[in-house]
C-alpha cells in the first residue's frame, strides 16, 4: 500500500548502523529510517481487505531505510492502524 508519510522515525539501529556497530540487512538500504507513519492513499485491494486497512486509515509502518520521502510504498503485514486519538 501507499502511505502518505507524515512523520518518520530514526532509532537505535539507525544509529548503530552509521556508527558501522551494527549490519545492514541483506536487501535493505543504507540510508537511516525504519519508521513511519501516514495516511494510506493508495493500495491493492484484495491485501488492503485482508489487512482491514482502507484508504484514508492513519497508520505507522516499520520499513527497510528511506523512511524520509513524502511517500513510502510498503507490505500490509508490517503496516498496522494508528489508535484513535
Amino acid at each position: 500500500m501507499l502511505i502518505r508519510v507524515s512523520a518518520s522515525g530514526v532509532n537505535r539501529p539507525d544509529v548503530l548502523q552509521r556508527m558501522g556497530l551494527y549490519p545492514v540487512p541483506p536487501g535493505a538500504s543504507d540510508i537511516p529510517g525504519l519508521e513511519v507513519a501516514g495516511v494510506v492513499v493508495a493500495g491493492d485491494a484484495l491485501a488492503m481487505a485482508a489487512s482491514g486497512l482502507a484508504v484514508g486509515d492513519r497508520v505507522c509502518a516499520l520499513v527497510a531505510g528511506v523512511a524520509t520521502p513524502s511517500c513510502v510504498w510498503h507490505r500490509w503485514p508490517n503496516v498496522c492502524q494508528c489508535p484513535r486519538a
